[in-house]
């Protein structure tokens, strides 16, 4: 079997992107963010540079307080960096966003309908096209038939479902998902890992996934970036060169290559 496409990449952070021919919907220059503590001051991440394609599913691996939601939440305007800057391209702002947290973070008083129209009733008053927009995203993630449930009626998985949801509402260009399947069992995970690629395939928004599962990272990206211990730096990047869907893959030899692969950066 041909040896798995990786770039690594050495500690300044200067990254060698693998989405050649792909307009670049974000590029992250030189990105550090230090936070400042009681105890002194935190180097969350140092020097991450990279972009994202239009239409390109990123998925970021590493360990744990490595900084990885660090990264997404400057993304979507909820931290800034301490150095380096988010380019958004000629516009200058950013493109249409959706967001998926592992918390689902749905209104206990709001229908599951309502929740997935929040960005709309945020503005205002939602319109008739507006509840039949979410009911069309309700059957797009499964929960077809819950739509007038209120969220404590639903079970985890349900509910990470209506997350995904309200975040496609929008229709975004850049959906942002920060380890939104993390708390679920393993074959619920599955299952929504695979109608996540399913969604995906069908609308072609670029993507940004922050995970700690390998597999998951395998199954959904076109490109993985792994990331070191504090402070993060980007140490690999792998293309994701298999078939899709990759349910059908997710047992074969070269899946299992790629995930090893990626374990043995993270373990370096």
């Amino acid at each position: 079997m041909a040896e798995t496409p990786v770039r690594a990449v050495p500690p300044a952070g200067n990254v060698h992107v693998l989405n050649a021919g792909r307009e670049p919907v974000v590029r992250l220059e030189g990105i550090s963010k230090r936070f400042e503590t009681k105890s002194g001051a935190v180097q969350a991440l140092e020097g991450i540079r990279s972009s994202i394609g239009a239409g390109e599913f990123v998925a970021v691996v590493g360990p744990s307080g490595c900084g990885k939601s660090t990264l997404l939440r400057i993304l979507c305007g909820l931290e800034q960096p301490t150095q380096g800057k988010v380019d958004w391209g000629k516009e200058g702002h950013a493109p249409r966003l959706g967001v998926a947290f592992q918390e689902h973070r749905l209104l206990p008083w709001l229908s599951i309908e309502q929740n997935v129209m929040l960005p709309r009733l945020m503005q205002g008053s939602a319109s008739a096209a507006d509840r039949e927009r979410a009911h069309g995203l309700c059957r797009l993630v499964g929960l077809s038939g819950f739509e007038k449930r209120r969220p404590a009626e639903l079970s985890g998985g349900m509910k990470q479902r209506a997350s995904v949801a309200r975040a496609l509402f929008t229709d975004p260009e850049l959906l942002l998902l920060d380890e939104p399947f993390g708390a679920l069992d393993a074959l619920t995970r599955e299952q929504i890992t695979a109608d996540t690629e399913r969604i995906w395939m069908e609308r072609q928004f670029a993507a940004l996934l922050i995970t700690h599962s390998i597999s998951e990272a395998v199954h959904l990206a076109d490109r993985v970036i792994v990331m070191s211990a504090r402070p993060g730096r980007i140490v690999a990047e792998f293309k994701i060169d298999l078939p899709r869907p990759r349910t059908e893959v997710l047992g074969s030899p070269e899946f299992g290559k790629l995930c090893s692969d990626i374990r043995k950066k993270l373990e370096l």
